[in-house]
């Protein structure tokens, strides 16, 4: 089944993140998000939480463009050959979560956004 936006999940379990201080993750479709854990951190604001919405976001319309089996095997590849920090599709989702200049007014509208950025 392919979803035209993601599934926004806040989580208070850390056990269902990568180790902190990763506060997200997707898991198609579902963009998961700790809440209490990103509120932890010392730099938290809510520019960068939005950031961190839009980043794992980013991955949710990487997965649609490319498949998720293709996704996947190319995300580990990617992770394992050259790191997190230099894997192709976390360079790509750094820089468009900087890219974004103006907070929306709602999830709804960023997912819409994003949604029609990608399939233009």
């Amino acid at each position: 089944m392919i979803f035209k936006k993601p599934i926004y999940v806040n989580v208070s379990k850390w056990s269902l993140l990568p180790p902190p201080p990763y506060s997200g993750i997707t898991i198609y479709p579902f963009v998961i998000i700790s809440y209490s854990r990103a509120m932890s951190h010392k730099w938290f604001t809510w520019s960068w939480l939005h950031k961190l919405i839009r980043h794992e976001t980013i991955h949710f319309f990487q997965m649609q463009k490319e498949g998720l089996i293709k996704f996947y095997i190319k995300y580990m590849y990617y992770t394992i050959r050259y790191g997190y920090d230099n894997n192709p599709y976390e360079i790509e989702a750094y820089k468009e979560q900087e890219a974004y200049g103006h907070l929306p007014i709602t999830l709804e509208v960023a997912v819409k956004e994003e949604y029609d950025k990608w399939n233009s």
